[in-house]
């Protein structure tokens, strides 16, 4: 009751129309009975000691043994980062009771610090800021080092920067021209990390006594508490692995019950549409169940239910956007406290025929854009450059929103908007008085509002996410579309994902559509001890892990059809994982995010083969000796920084061990597919794409054609996959020539004009024809004649048919190495 409550108590409050004024250097207090330095200030913990001199520098660095590791000529110490006059240094410091005041040479601004030496770390807490700060300005400090020294920001209100060797500590606090709506100053720790046991130490030391973002937790936050919630964390993520399910209805999730058993995963993912409704909010609270559940208390029923059974659920959820026809915040009227680029009055009124609106913005300095098209523009009072798909070419007057074509300047510091239409957004379109308030809005993606990062409804939208993901009790927090509140920059999401995190009452694990763990708050997630949990090469949802996709037009190549999930492709993806030590064995469908359907199940031909691959291959790794994955792990390479290899592993079994056989497909020289290789670089490579899934190595040819082809392994019958393209008539008894000797199927296939097919041989004297999703329409003899071998090296392949068919085919032609053997008795690794 306690989140829901707070939600209640929340919502009232917007209404209200709460502005804080930003900097005003009027009601600021500029420090006094300040005390000259008489002499140098030491700072002493138990493996540094800082010396900071009287004119603010840093004079000296030493390690517990006395060696100095200050690197004086790279160090900059603290300064300022101003619009027009770029750096400005602090030139002296003084004391006030027990803080630091750095100072610059013109006195015109005054950053006072407390300064701490704790046993693991220094801590700089920014306790007040005195100046008239441009807006755009930044608070930066910078130590340079001969030996590994690290540094943490509190919070949002700092970002580091640091680039090039880690013993480059940089740090900027960004936004100190707002610090007076609400928002932190920030501040960081600096440590020596002599190795990744001391830097968890000084981390969880911080963590607990700094004003570092937290959980909520029963009774005190202190450095017991942290490391218990860290405990806790890393029991409830060990195993990682998930299913995208996609239930077109309620009812359908009893189903799936027998999937979640065979694939052992932990999570459940949920996509928006599924929990929510929707992609984008649009006339819901971003926060509001709906989809297949209706609302909050079922969800939370499939949930704790879930729990009950090992699982947890996690719910992809999209950033904080608020719905053009949001109930709370648009509807009946647009809230103040949306996002806007540019505020002002009306300068004459606006009538039903009126083509222009005539503007004068609240301050002179506001920047005029050039279009509404422009990238990386200053516009209004935002602080860094616009990015395109931020859309500004929206005016608020009242409750009416208006779309405009282009903006120019008028005179005597008016602008001149020029009307494109009225009631945008399905707004109501009236008449507007000259003064009416006037704002140019931000809609990022042209499909939501934002809230402003300084208002309560800000607070609003992150806690009651907070509220839902604990009444729920979900195991992740999730942040697609983590840019829409980087309209003034970065510094919007990591305060957003801040109070979502501080408002949290349980672990999660965490993702943002940056492809990483948020800039603040997560503290989980900057530990050595937990880097071993988040080890899995997730650059993006297709990495690593098996997905299933019927055959259908590619997502990214319209003109494509691209095949159903292939078995050999599945293996190498789990055999990454493997391979990394991950702990994310997971299915899901290629398209990111997206879950598997009951249809896709049942379409699939052998959606139980895949998925029972996962606990095996899960159970491989959690045996594997460092060397066998050093192992897996020299064949891998990098094509547009996702996962390649020549090299698949294919995971098979006996009674008292795994054989994890190493496959290569034949493969033809640069020069012969050179035209393939132009449409399809990675035409050779087993490898992954974002929107399409997992692929193997594959040669393109006709029935009837020759190609050279070469085995790296000793000489062996191949095993090959054909899949038969689309066509017309009949391919009879298709056959493999490699060199004199042939296999020939027993089978008789009729051309599809709109489907492929596919032809397995895996040795023996049977082979399987395929429907295009894998379902088994016979098995067939398969007959040899002469001796069935590819030698070692170059090979001449031809397919054929007893019919001379000429179909269009991809073929799989491969041979297997020696197998990696591993115990099933072996002692787990985690």
């Amino acid at each position: 009751m306690k989140n829901k409550l707070r939600l209640l108590i929340l919502i009232p409050f917007l209404f209200l129309g709460i502005q804080l004024n930003g900097q005003d250097i009027s009601t600021q207090k500029k420090p006094k009975k300040l005390e000259v330095l008489t002499q140098d200030a030491v700072l002493k913990t138990d493996r540094i000691t800082i010396t900071l001199g009287a004119d603010g520098k840093f004079k000296s660095l030493t390690t517990s043994n006395g060696n100095e590791i200050l690197n004086s000529r790279n160090t900059k110490g603290f300064f300022l980062d101003l619009p027009k006059r770029g750096k400005v240094d602090f030139t002296s410091v003084y004391q006030k009771d027990d803080n630091f005041v750095f100072v610059t040479e013109d006195k015109q601004f005054y950053a006072t610090f407390s300064i701490q030496a704790k046993p693991t770390y220094v801590a700089f807490t920014l306790k007040d800021f005195y100046g008239d700060l441009p807006v755009g300005s930044t608070l930066e400090c910078m130590i340079a080092s001969n030996e590994k020294m690290k540094g943490l920001s509190y919070d949002y209100a700092g970002i580091e920067k640091s680039v090039g060797p880690k013993m480059n500590f940089h740090i900027a606090i960004e936004h100190l021209w707002e610090r007076y709506k609400g928002n932190s100053l920030g501040g960081f720790i600096y440590y020596y990390n002599s190795s990744p046991e001391a830097e968890d130490e000084s981390i969880i030391r911080a963590w607990g006594e700094e004003n570092i973002p937290h959980p909520v937790v029963e009774g005190e936050w202190n450095y017991e508490r942290a490391k218990k919630w860290l405990a806790d964390w890393q029991v409830m993520f060990a195993d990682q692995s998930v299913m995208y399910i996609a239930p077109q209805v309620i009812d359908e999730l009893p189903f799936y019950e027998k999937y979640f058993e065979m694939t052992g995963v932990t999570t459940i993912n949920l996509f928006t549409n599924i929990w929510h409704g929707g992609f984008w909010p649009r006339d819901k609270p971003n926060w509001a169940v709906d989809g297949i559940f209706g609302n909050q208390e079922k969800l939370r029923k499939f949930s704790l239910e879930q729990r009950e059974k090992g699982r947890s659920v996690n719910l992809h959820y999209v950033s904080g956007g608020i719905g053009v026809n949001d109930p709370l915040y648009v509807k009946p009227n647009l809230s103040e406290d949306l996002a806007s680029w540019v505020d002002g009055t009306l300068e004459e009124s606006l009538f039903e025929e009126s083509n222009v609106i005539y503007f004068k913005p609240k301050e002179s300095w506001y920047k005029l854009p050039k279009d509404f098209t422009t990238k990386k523009q200053l516009v209004g009072f935002l602080s860094e450059p616009s990015r395109p798909f931020m859309k500004f070419d929206y005016v608020k007057i009242d409750n009416e929103l208006i779309k405009v074509s282009k903006v120019e300047a008028g005179e005597n510091g008016t602008w001149k908007f020029y009307i494109k239409n009225r009631k945008a957004k399905n707004t109501v379109k009236r008449n507007h008085t000259k003064g009416a308030v006037v704002k140019g809005m931000v809609l990022p993606y042209n499909v939501v509002y934002i809230p402003e990062n300084n208002s309560e409804l800000f607070k609003t939208v992150a806690i009651n996410y907070a509220s839902l993901l604990n009444d729920c009790q979900i195991s992740n927090t999730s942040f697609d579309g983590a840019e829409i509140h980087d309209y003034d920059g970065k510094w919007g999401f990591r305060k957003f994902a801040q109070i979502v995190y501080e408002n949290l009452d349980h672990p999660v694990v965490t993702r943002t559509s940056y492809g990483k763990e948020p800039d603040s708050g997560f503290i989980e997630y900057r530990l050595n001890q937990t880097k071993k949990f988040l080890t899995s090469p997730v650059g993006d949802h297709n990495h690593a892990r098996a997905s299933l996709r019927l055959e259908r037009k590619s997502r990214t190549h319209k003109s494509e059809l691209r095949g159903a999930s292939n078995l050999l492709a599945a293996h190498f993806m789990l055999s990454t994982q493997a391979a990394y030590n991950g702990r994310n064995f997971s299915v899901l469908r290629p398209d990111p995010m997206f879950g598997i359907t009951l249809e896709d199940l049942d379409a699939y031909g052998r959606s139980e083969e895949l998925l029972k691959l996962l606990p095996k291959w899960k159970d491989v790794s959690r045996k594997l000796t460092q060397n066998q994955r050093e192992k897996m792990l020299s064949t891998h390479q990098r094509y547009k920084g996702r996962l390649a290899s020549e090299i698949g592993y294919e995971l098979r079994e006996t009674d008292t061990e795994y054989l994890i056989y190493p496959i290569q497909m034949m493969a033809q020289s640069k020069e012969a597919i050179k035209e393939d290789l132009k449409k399809d670089p990675p035409i050779q490579l087993f490898h992954m794409k974002q929107e399409d899934g997992m692929f193997t190595p594959k040669a393109n040819l006709f029935f009837g054609e020759t190609k050279f082809m070469s085995n790296k392994y000793e000489a062996q019958a191949p095993q090959f996959i054909i899949r038969v393209m689309m066509g017309e008539g009949e391919l009879v008894h298709p056959m493999l020539q490699v060199g004199k000797s042939k296999l020939i199927v027993k089978a008789r296939l009729q051309l599809k004009n709109n489907e492929t097919q596919y032809v397995e041989y895996r040795g023996g004297e049977k082979a399987k024809v395929y429907d295009k999703n894998w379902n088994l329409k016979e098995e067939v003899n398969a007959k040899v004649k002469g001796n069935f071998l590819a030698k070692k090296g170059e090979n001449i392949v031809m397919l054929l048919s007893k019919n001379h068919s000429n179909v269009k085919a991809e073929l799989l032609l491969f041979t297997e190495g020696e197998p990696i053997k591993v115990s099933k008795s072996a002692a787990l690794v985690w």
